[in-house]
């Protein structure tokens, strides 16, 4: 059966914007910011459902489909909604996502008042594990742990050891690393801190780091991808 015309024209103006698409997915990657885009994450996520708008490449990249001849009219309707939301999303290009982090950073600061460096700031939720940590356990928690490490001069590869030393790795799940044992260790920390450099004691008066917050979200996008 030969297309109708709306599904010809629907054709024409999908082979432009998923070539427009998979460009930016491929700068992404060669600019090493995967970690800090949500709307990569999310085209990483739908790919692995096997949901029919993507799909992989020969290199076994992430990739919208192509192959957009072969597809019914409702694929085809599906694939430009997750186009189009890609193509708007803030974290899908590079200045974008620079603009959420440094929104974030701004909020963290005002909200937390504790100052740290866009390396840091950066640094830290660019991290893979720290990454893995947020998948895990949360955003909030992980805001709050850099508002205390922060706080206490840990550098990112500080932490991760820490981390690391907990068991935590990239391919951990949940259950492998409890958080409690996470929020212990770094409060036992916090403390010795005080001790060491405030003049504090280990009297039972001292903060629990992980208790009394109201914490922000990791940096997101406004839209609803």
């Amino acid at each position: 059966m030969a297309d109708s015309e709306a599904k010809k024209l629907l054709k024409k103006e999908l082979k432009k914007l998923v070539k427009k698409a998979n460009q930016r997915l491929r700068e992404l990657e060669n600019q090493g910011m995967t970690r800090g885009s949500n709307a990569y994450q999310y085209v990483k996520r739908k790919t692995y459902d096997e949901d029919k708008a993507y799909g992989k490449t020969l290199k076994g990249q992430i990739k919208f489909r192509t192959n957009v001849g072969s597809m019914t009219y409702n694929e085809l309707k599906h694939l430009k909604k997750e186009v189009y939301n890609f193509l708007k999303a803030k974290t899908s290009t590079k200045s974008g996502i620079k603009g959420v982090y440094e929104k974030s950073k701004s909020a963290f600061e005002a909200k937390t008042g504790i100052h740290v460096s866009d390396e840091l700031y950066s640094e830290f939720y660019r991290d893979k594990l720290i990454q893995t940590a947020i998948g895990l356990y949360g955003s909030e928690q992980m805001n709050n742990l850099l508002k205390k490490t922060s706080q206490m001069e840990m550098n990112t590869e500080q932490v991760v050891a820490q981390l690391e030393a907990l068991g935590l790795n990239e391919d951990s799940e949940e259950t492998d690393v409890e958080f409690e044992k996470i929020e212990e260790t770094f409060d036992n920390l916090f403390v010795d801190y005080l001790v060491k450099f405030t003049g504090g004691s280990y009297d039972d008066g001292n903060t629990d780091m992980f208790g009394d917050s109201d914490w922000l979200n990791y940096p997101d996008d406004d839209e609803d991808e």
